[in-house]
């Protein structure tokens, strides 16, 4: 009784790791420039999509300040 359950449990391990795909992600952990390459090229698509965000902020921001007067931090004068 104690081996069969014990099968079982195996059994069940077994199938959780290759739902895991761990077999997958083995090989890609001992592919270094594979690791690198996707790292280049996560790294490039943020520096894009932060450059992108950063002038579609910068151009809504001149926007609202020529047509809606708006005033910023920067045109406030302080007297002393």
């Amino acid at each position: 009784m104690y081996k069969d359950d014990l099968e079982k449990k195996l059994q069940d391990f077994i199938l959780q790791l290759e739902r895991m795909n761990l077999n997958y992600y083995v090989e890609y952990l001992k592919n270094p420039k594979k690791i690198i390459w996707q790292n280049f090229l996560s790294g490039v698509a943020r520096g894009f999509g932060t450059a992108f965000s950063f002038s579609i902020l910068g151009a809504l921001l001149i926007y609202f300040k020529l047509c809606c007067k708006i005033q910023l931090a920067s045109d406030w004068k302080i007297h002393c």
